[in-house]
């Protein structure tokens, strides 16, 4: 977590995330939410305070939102994981109609919400990794090369075909469609982000 804090331009906090990012000796530039389970009296002066009381949506929701409205182009999501399924769920789908591009970095892994709008994707991955293509909504015409089970202007659906478990054969894996919107995920070799 410390080297993508280090590397960020901007550290955005979402609301209880501060403590995460605190525990590890760094502080964000802002946090954003409605407050509900950040301790705002461990937060310095020095941070932005931005308090975004709409309860019709999931503070993930809205700090996509504040982004988009700053003008970030693109984002990078740690600590997306925790232990709560269904706000794991809802992050994807929230990820999935963000005005920004989001990218996820997991564990053991990274992953990028790709969109028929991106056009050709191409991601570096090690060869063997695992690599999955989830749909987050019904997609055409889709393209995935560079792996062991290619796809070729194949249908994919949230209900029914995917590309789970895939590996990569190249060191590039290359994703692209027609229509719709997925995660993509690529396994990397060692823990990315959990601090000893």
């Amino acid at each position: 977590m410390v080297a993508w804090a280090d590397s960020a331009t901007h550290v955005i906090a979402v609301d209880g995330g501060f403590h995460n990012i605190e525990s590890v000796g760094k502080l964000p530039h802002v946090i954003v939410g409605d407050f509900d389970s950040a301790n705002l009296n461990d937060v310095p002066e020095s941070v932005q305070q931005d308090f975004l009381p709409d309860q019709d949506q999931t503070d993930f929701q809205k700090v996509l939102q504040w982004c988009f409205e700053r003008g970030y182009s693109s984002v990078h999501v740690i600590c997306a994981e925790g232990d709560l399924p269904d706000h794991q769920l809802q992050n994807l789908y929230a990820a999935a109609s963000a005005l920004v591009d989001v990218w996820f970095v997991f564990e053991r892994g990274m992953g990028r919400i790709v969109r028929a709008d991106h056009g050709m994707t191409q991601l570096s991955a090690s060869v063997g990794a695992r690599v999955s293509l989830i749909p987050l909504a019904a997609c055409e015409s889709v393209n995935l090369s560079g792996v062991q089970w290619p796809l070729q202007n194949e249908s994919l659906v949230p209900l029914g075909s995917s590309s789970i478990s895939n590996r990569a054969v190249q060191e590039q894996i290359s994703v692209g469609m027609g229509q719709g919107v997925a995660l993509l995920f690529w396994e990397t070799n060692e823990i990315i982000w959990k601090e000893s």
